[in-house]
């Protein structure tokens, strides 16, 4: 991609010199987001990595908890026969019953603790690792955005095309983009950095967004939309 930019100055093509520029400058720093991406796509990958070990270490325990609740199940369904000769002073076995009893319900509420503990970490590791990769995209859609900005012709073309498929990947992952002129300003999904007046729309309404927001599918809003609203 460097290269062609460079190719195209020097054989003095239809863009200025300002615009290439420019649109270079966007490009290069489009690459630089995309290998921190793929370094916090590495990191998060390891603490995932991390996170399910230690979900397989309470699995392990849940599984030897399991075990002993069986075999105390068993043993207060067989209880051991009496010895021969009786012992001194023991335990009666009503008293023995209900101490297992006892026993067994502390492991019951311990496994079903457990099993949800595990759960909920994966789950939480997993939408943490989602979270911030949606992020991520966003971060490079802005620079994509602003590359567009400075590009005409054939370049604009394609990077809008470039711009189109992120998009579409950002929906199909379950994120709404926030922010369309018209609407009227929500504070809750949209941030107001500048005040214009407007023939066409009314006072309190977006003029133009600046930077699109995003909202997952469970209603967590990633970031507020960046508009200009009508005076």
């Amino acid at each position: 991609m460097r290269l062609n930019l460079r190719d195209l100055m020097r054989r003095g093509s239809a863009y200025t010199q300002n615009v290439l520029d420019a649109l270079l400058n966007e490009v290069e720093d489009l690459q630089a987001r995309v290998k921190r991406a793929e370094q916090t796509e590495r990191e998060l990958k390891d603490r995932l990595r991390a996170e399910l070990l230690e979900n397989r270490t309470l699995q392990q325990e849940l599984r030897q908890q399991n075990h002993e609740l069986e075999r105390l199940r068993a043993e207060l369904e067989h209880p051991r026969p009496a010895p021969a000769e009786p012992a001194p002073a023991p335990p009666s076995f009503e008293h023995e019953r209900a101490a297992l009893e006892k026993q067994i319900t502390h492991l019951i509420a311990e496994s079903r603790a457990l099993q949800t503990r595990v759960g909920e970490a994966s789950e939480q590791a997993c939408q943490e690792e989602r979270v911030r990769l949606l992020r991520g995209l966003g971060e490079l859609l802005d620079s994509l955005g602003r590359a567009i900005q400075h590009s005409e012709g054939a370049w604009r073309e394609g990077l809008l095309g470039i711009e189109a498929q992120f998009v579409r990947f950002l929906r199909d992952e379950g994120v709404e983009l926030l922010g369309k002129a018209g609407e009227p300003l929500d504070p809750w999904l949209h941030q107001a950095v500048d005040v214009r007046e407007s023939e066409d729309f009314s006072r309190g309404q977006i003029v133009e967004v600046l930077r699109p927001g995003f909202r997952l599918d469970d209603g967590t809003v990633l970031r507020h939309a960046e508009v200009v609203v009508a005076s």
